[in-house]
């Protein structure tokens, strides 16, 4: 799965840009034949089976986990980890996948979750009339903690990230003054 989407991102971009930097290029450097390189029928032919099924695993471990896809683009985890593994061959899975859950995390998805969980809880919240207003500032002050954090996600770290949102959101506005009227000096 992961072997087919790589693949198909490589021919994508190989049918639809290579003909346009081709156009650009052939005023700087003389046409020529094909290389060796691009006659290659696989070009990721030098990659592991390995690699791309253990991909395919964090894919599904990622999917099938609500506390991961919550929190995380799990194409993105899949994608990163076969990048990372291809660099360091050697490196223990467990290793990669937490050097690089922090480049995936998925804030827009966990904020529209915070976000539903705060409407149904509309009549136990403390601004009842106000509930969608408060609700959207706290699912977008949500978004805002987990991406500037930059952390992995944890029950610990979730509970930070709603007392923010919940903070942020509760602060009472301020409030301009009212106009005063304006002064009237008596007629002389």
């Amino acid at each position: 799965m992961i072997r087919d989407a790589f693949l198909f991102s490589a021919l994508f971009f190989a049918f639809f840009f290579l003909p346009v930097f081709s156009a650009y290029a052939q005023d700087i450097v003389p046409p020529s034949g094909p290389t060796e390189e691009m006659q290659t029928e696989r070009p990721y032919a030098d990659i592991p089976d390995a690699y791309f099924e253990e991909a395919d695993e964090i894919l599904r471990y990622c999917e099938d986990r609500d506390a991961m896809n919550q929190y995380y683009n799990c194409d993105c985890l899949s994608y990163r980890f076969l990048e990372e593994r291809i660099r360091t061959p050697e490196a223990a899975s467990n290793h990669i996948l937490n050097s690089i859950t922090n480049e995936c995390l998925d804030a827009t998805k966990a904020a529209g979750i915070e976000y539903e969980s705060c409407v149904g809880n509309a009549p136990m919240l403390p601004v009842k009339d106000h509930f969608e207003e408060y609700c959207t500032c706290y699912a977008n002050e949500y978004a805002k903690a987990v991406e500037k954090s930059g952390m992995s996600v944890t029950s610990k770290t979730i509970i930070g990230f709603q007392m923010q949102a919940h903070d942020a959101c509760s602060r009472p506005q301020p409030q301009t003054a009212p106009a005063r009227p304006p002064i009237i000096a008596p007629n002389n």
